[in-house]
């Protein structure tokens, strides 16, 4: 595999989406996509065009129910996106409610215009409010195509995690059995949840609750999904509130 094993420093930045989500991994959103991936389904790795005129990594995932998540690093990891699409027969991907979290920025409404060659590339463009727009062009990750499992999941993992508030140190534990455990190392803040594998690609549904007086999520649970990239020990997770109002995105290393 070839995409970013490059997370390691934080920037500031916006750009783009993380799709909503529906029934399986993720909390709920505005309506914006009929639940299908089609030729699109799969992971995906690439470059995005910022609207500061370089040029962005990205990684994500379009699940079989058409939610998709994307994360976008530079120099370290900057955002991402989330929503719903529509897939269409001829190969066409869109969406009407992608939502971009940036570090340290607010939430914005963007649309997606994609077109995808199945288990190939996934190109297109983000459309914001106010008529800026964000080019990408992606290539499938094979990745996606193995069975996701508990026991190659587990372990410790470090890393950054990232909310609209800024960044933070954060370590993370998985469980046998899929139960996960973290915290901030800098923070009073803790979080639990579960890893379920997916019955389609190699992703994992994500729910993570937070505790500790110091937490950006207070004590909310967010819903969102894991993939693991078994060929780097890297981890990689994305989760929103169920408002989506604010996110939660974790790059680590076992």
């Amino acid at each position: 595999m070839k995409h970013i094993n490059k997370m390691a420093g934080i920037g500031l930045g916006s750009l783009f989406v993380l799709g909503a989500v529906g029934c399986g991994g993720g909390g709920g959103g505005d309506e914006g996509g009929d639940g299908s991936g089609g030729a699109a389904e799969g992971a995906y790795y690439g470059t995005a065009d910022a609207s500061t005129g370089s040029r962005l990594d990205v990684f994500g995932v379009v699940l079989d129910d058409g939610d998709y998540w994307f994360i976008y690093a530079g120099d370290g990891v900057f955002g991402g996106v989330q929503g719903t699409g529509d897939a269409g027969s001829d190969g066409s991907f869109t969406s009407s409610n992608g939502r971009d979290f940036a570090v340290g920025d607010d939430v914005l409404d963007v649309d997606v215009d994609a077109q995808a060659v199945a288990r190939s590339t996934l190109n297109g463009t983000l459309r914001y409010e106010g008529g800026d727009s964000v080019g990408f062009s992606l290539f499938y990750d094979d990745l996606y195509e193995l069975t996701p499992t508990l026991a190659a999941l587990a372990g410790s993992y470090g890393g950054t995690a990232v909310t609209s508030d800024g960044q933070d140190q954060v370590s993370v534990t998985v469980s046998s059995s899929g139960a996960i455990s973290g915290g901030s190392a800098v923070y009073d803040c803790r979080f639990s949840g579960t890893a379920t594998p997916r019955s389609s690609g190699n992703v994992y549904d994500l729910r993570v609750s937070f505790s500790g007086d110091e937490c950006t999520h207070g004590s909310a649970t967010l819903r969102g999904i894991a993939f693991y990239d078994v060929e780097v020990n890297q981890l990689f997770t994305a989760a929103v509130n169920d408002d989506r109002s604010d996110g939660f995105i974790f790059v680590g290393q076992r």
